[in-house]
């Protein structure tokens, strides 16, 4: 390799996006795919991760069938969420809020709301997430785009539509159902250690339902990984640090 330094590597990184005078995020760098440079050249895989993209959800499939009980932490990181796409994350996101699922689903108000209603046996109006929404909803805050008590009652009814189908029919994902949004499973990240954490994202419903009826493996949306859990596909299975990342998620994280 050429460039052998911590000092030059920055120097050549910042020096490419200096020529070319666009960030790493514009179409015309994305599709130059700084990262593979960087790969051909040798560079660590940390180096590798610095050139990505912050979204790189058209390179990496986010889709994929896990184990319910391989969803094994719970959070509520200060990190950005998104909708879509997917980010390789530095930092202590991962760590930082970090509690076993169980005591998520204790403490989390959507996912409580489900014992509640289900094994409680309480009326959702009886519910801390419903409290929550209608406190919400009159500081003008409204959860759910619940603008209204009706908008409330519909989205309970809603959701128990949800639960009884999953518990008539089973868990299907998004395809299955032929929904317009097959990214809309159970969001989820991977941490440092390869494990999945549900954090931020859509599915805290879905994911104690299934929990609740023992349903042995589910769809999920993978939105992220941590740096270092990337750092070690890399190593582990070579190649892009792109390639190693699916790589991992295809052998360490998905089930058959």
């Amino acid at each position: 390799m050429f460039i052998s330094s911590q000092h030059q590597t920055q120097s050549f990184v910042r020096r490419m996006r200096r020529v070319l005078s666009i960030g790493k995020n514009t179409r015309i760098v994305r599709s130059l795919r700084l990262d593979l440079l960087l790969h051909y050249l040798q560079f660590h895989g940390a180096w590798q991760i610095k050139a990505l993209p912050d979204d790189i959800g058209d390179l990496v499939p986010q889709v994929f069938t896990v184990k319910t009980t391989d969803i094994r932490y719970g959070g509520w990181p200060p990190i950005a969420h998104r909708k879509s796409g997917f980010m390789v994350l530095d930092g202590a996101w991962d760590v930082c809020s970090k509690v076993p699922i169980e005591t998520f689903m204790d403490t989390n108000v959507f996912c409580r709301s489900i014992r509640e209603i289900y094994i409680e046996g309480k009326n959702y109006k009886e519910t801390a997430q419903y409290r929550e929404m209608v406190e919400n909803m009159h500081s003008g805050s409204p959860q759910r785009n619940c603008t209204s008590y009706q908008n409330i009652d519909d989205y309970f009814e809603n959701l128990h539509n949800v639960y009884l189908t999953i518990s008539k029919e089973g868990y299907k994902s998004q395809s299955e159902l032929g929904t317009d949004t097959p990214l809309h499973e159970i969001m989820v990240y991977i941490d440092r250690n390869g494990v999945l954490q549900k954090q931020k994202g859509d599915g805290h419903h879905r994911l104690a339902i299934a929990r609740m009826l023992n349903i042995e493996k589910i769809p999920v949306c993978i939105l992220g990984v941590h740096s270092q859990w990337a750092e070690s596909c890399k190593q582990k299975y070579g190649g892009d640090v792109v390639s190693a990342i699916i790589c991992g998620m295809q052998e360490e994280i998905a089930t058959v």
